[in-house]
């Protein structure tokens, strides 16, 4: 693998990374963690090389098993962060990314396993409490 800035792989390595995937495909995926039943995968986990996983507390989630790619992400069992219905969903492009509250107990949306918080909403109530209460 070529070296570029800082030890990173160089952007040849990448885009072969990104479009020849060297997928192990003695990884098994997980059906369910901790009686759970994990969720389907998107269609690319193919060609992702995208699995399920079980996390060390049995939750569901998922991990790559291109050895290449886990160089740079880990090969970690990623478990994606709970939505919660205090903080409210947000459409962006035509994708929904579901509320979350972050570490610090503010609102924000979840991306992956990262719950990014812009604003500093705290995360108090429903945001469907009239609803949530029968009115």
């Amino acid at each position: 693998m070529g070296v570029g800035t800082a030890g990173a792989p160089s952007l040849t390595d990448l885009v072969t990374m990104l479009t020849m995937p060297m997928c192990d495909t003695t990884a098994r995926s997980e059906t369910s963690c901790g009686g759970t039943s994990c969720p389907a995968l998107p269609d690319n986990a193919a060609t992702t090389c995208t699995i399920n996983c079980c996390s060390s507390d049995e939750q569901c989630g998922t991990r790559v098993t291109d050895t290449r790619i886990q160089q740079l992400i880990g090969s970690t069992c990623n478990v994606p962060v709970p939505p919660d219905d205090r903080c409210p969903s947000v459409t962006l492009a035509g994708v929904t990314l579901a509320g979350c509250c972050d570490t610090q107990g503010n609102c924000g949306q979840a991306l992956g396993t990262t719950c990014v918080a812009i604003g500093g909403t705290p995360c108090s109530g429903s945001v469907n409490s009239a609803a949530d209460a029968g009115h």
